[in-house]
């Protein structure tokens, strides 16, 4: 019987994968991706390392450490009333909102 070789990679050991796995598993594009690391909001060693020092990089990024980093970025940048549970707050009530001329309240 032969061995059919796995499509596609699991995690390394130390759970750094490449580039277009954390790209599709976290929703970003590779340029933001490229973003994040130039803006050193992803740290090397960390978040992504270059296995690949002596040429062309090739990085890994480990995925659980970025997944985290990303959702404390996303809170971080979120209003204070949407941190505190206060969404919609900021909308108008029913009482206050006006009609476009000609139409009927229902």
């Amino acid at each position: 019987m032969t061995k059919t070789k796995k499509r596609g990679r699991s995690p390394s050991p130390d759970g750094f994968v490449p580039t277009s796995e954390i790209c599709a598993k976290l929703y970003i594009s590779r340029y933001t991706l490229q973003r994040l690391r130039e803006q050193k909001v992803l740290k090397n060693g960390e978040h992504w390392i270059d296995i690949n020092p002596y040429s062309a990089p090739r990085y890994r990024y480990h995925l659980e450490n970025c997944k985290t980093r990303l959702i404390e970025l996303r809170e971080e940048n979120e209003p204070s009333h949407i941190k505190q549970g206060e969404v919609g707050d900021d909308r108008p009530s029913a009482s206050t909102h006006q009609r476009p001329a000609g139409e009927s309240q229902p």
